[in-house]
């Protein structure tokens, strides 16, 4: 949802953080200057990586990418578990301290 609401061109969006998401067919972020960052779990069987993978088209080009090592879909948040996805071989705290790294230096950037 919120790439479809940065695809509106809202010239008080300047920068998208994708976690565990990508944006849908319709939302087409490809131009306009805004600065997004990618961020995936390597053990996330919950995106469909091949989904994942095509939206980059949707996306710009200048897009950061960050694949957490050891990561999920559920490290992102903190209400536990999900079913089907992956086992994370670290932990919630650590990939969302790679999160907010990778976050902050996003913004620095704005």
């Amino acid at each position: 949802m919120a790439a479809a609401y940065a695809a509106e061109k809202d010239p008080r969006v300047r920068a998208l953080v994708l976690l565990a998401a990508y944006p849908t067919e319709s939302a087409d972020l490809s131009s306009g200057g805004l600065l997004v960052l990618s961020a995936l779990g390597d053990n996330d069987l919950i995106v469909d990586e091949g989904v994942w993978q095509g939206a980059r088209a949707r996306l710009p080009s200048d897009t950061e990418y960050l694949l957490i090592e050891g990561g999920n879909h559920a490290g992102f948040g903190d209400y536990g578990p999900q079913p089907g996805d992956g086992e994370a071989s670290i932990t919630p705290a650590q990939q969302q301290a790679a999160t907010i790294e990778s976050v902050t230096a996003l913004l620095e950037n704005l």
